[in-house]
C-alpha cells in the first residue's frame, strides 16, 4: 500500500546521511515537525491488529525485503490536538505498509513500528477519508503514553 507521503518519506531517507554530517538532531527535528503538523494527536487503544505479507517491490530475489500491511483498529481514547474532529470513543482504522529496516544500512530511518493489540498509545496520524487515518510522522508517530498527560487538549473517553 502506497500512500501520498512516499515522497516525503524517500525524501528524508535520502536525507539520513547528510544527518551524520549535520548533527545527530537533525531527522529527530524533521519527525517533531512532522508530528507538530499531523491532522490528529490522540491517545489510542489498540483493538485489533492485522498484518498481510505485501509482495516484494524489487524483481532481484538477492534484494527482497519482506513487508506488511498492517490495519489497526483503535479507540480514541483522549485527543490532544490537531484539525480532524474526532470525538473520544471514536473507533478508527489506522492503515500503513512496516518494511524492517535494511541490514547494513544504520543511517537508513526505522520503520513505522508494528503495533499490538491492546496496548495504549499516543499516535500522531493524518486523515486519509472518514475514520481512515494514516501515521504523520513515520518510525516517531507511535510513542508510549507520558505517565502525566496535560490537563488540557480534549475529553476523555469512558
Amino acid at each position: 500500500m502506497l500512500n501520498k507521503r512516499l515522497p516525503l518519506f524517500l525524501l528524508l531517507m535520502s536525507l539520513a546521511p547528510v544527518s551524520a554530517l549535520l548533527g545527530s538532531e537533525t531527522i529527530p527535528q524533521m519527525f517533531r515537525d512532522l508530528q507538530r503538523k499531523a491532522e490528529l494527536h490522540a491517545v489510542i487503544e489498540t483493538l485489533k491488529v492485522d498484518a498481510t505479507n505485501l509482495p516484494s517491490a524489487s524483481p532481484d530475489p538477492t534484494k527482497l525485503r519482506p513487508g506488511q500491511a498492517i490495519t489497526v483498529e483503535a479507540k480514541v481514547v483522549r485527543v490532544l490536538g490537531g484539525s480532524v474532529k474526532v470525538k473520544p470513543g471514536s473507533v478508527i482504522t489506522i492503515r500503513y505498509d512496516w518494511v524492517p529496516k535494511p541490514v547494513g544500512e544504520p543511517a537508513a530511518p526505522a520503520p513505522i513500528p508494528v503495533l499490538r493489540s491492546g496496548i495504549t498509545r499516543q499516535a500522531w496520524l493524518n486523515q486519509e477519508g472518514g475514520d481512515n487515518f494514516v501515521p504523520a510522522a513515520f518510525a516517531y508517530s507511535f510513542n508510549e503514553v507520558p505517565a502525566q498527560l496535560p490537563v488540557t487538549g480534549g475529553p476523555v473517553a469512558d
